[in-house]
């Protein structure tokens, strides 16, 4: 129901912030128990301008750059998702700050995109099994014992382990993505391959 164009106006990101608010609502009184809600790498497109020492968390905060509406609105979005998890301790929310669609990739050469852009794929097989495993995230030894610690917000870089090869001098892979490794997601494609095998095994289910 939203708008995923980062370029969108303010008008229209409010709009999508409002889907997303009420989305988190309607799913709270319908009795959910298990709340997953999709943001966007644009959430954190703001610490990519900045000195990295560290890769990006999806657990950071105030990431979003101030000057595209779309970014702040899904800060937004994640911190009403933060408020609410606090007001409901027995359910657990999750969120992905997700790359971009997996079925724009085979064929369209390195060159087409800037590097960071391209860094943001995501293989569809790991995109499958990270929401798959969110929807069990109780059966995951590691999340279950934070859950019984009282924690019951959790997030994720919604990507594939996209390290560039030396010789394209592109700018490291910036995200962190222990959360995923740890609920289980098999991160087997890096998109430089996929582009230069013209693999497609990265579509299977």
């Amino acid at each position: 129901a939203g708008n995923p164009n980062s370029d969108q106006s303010e008008e229209s990101a409010r709009k999508n912030y409002n889907i997303d608010k009420n989305c988190i609502d309607e799913a709270i009184k319908s009795g959910v128990e298990n709340i997953i809600l999709t943001s966007s790498v644009w959430r954190t497109i703001g610490q990519l301008e900045r000195t990295l020492k560290e890769r990006i968390s999806p657990e950071i905060t105030s990431a979003y750059d101030s000057n595209i509406p779309y970014s702040k609105a899904k800060e937004m979005s994640v911190l009403y998702l933060s408020e609410t998890a606090k007001k409901f301790p027995e359910k657990i929310f999750s969120y992905v700050d997700l790359g971009w669609n997996p079925r724009e990739t085979m064929g369209q050469p390195i060159s087409n995109v800037k590097p960071r852009i391209i860094q943001w794929w995501f293989a569809e097989c790991e995109l499958q099994q990270l929401y798959l495993l969110l929807l069990s995230i109780e059966n995951n030894s590691y999340f279950n014992s934070r859950i019984k610690k009282g924690i019951n917000l959790f997030g994720f870089n919604g990507f594939s382990k996209n390290d560039p090869p030396r010789n394209l001098n592109h700018p490291h892979f910036p995200y962190d993505l222990s959360n995923s490794v740890k609920l289980g997601v098999k991160h087997e494609f890096n998109v430089y391959g996929v582009l230069t095998e013209q693999t497609s095994s990265w579509r299977r289910i």
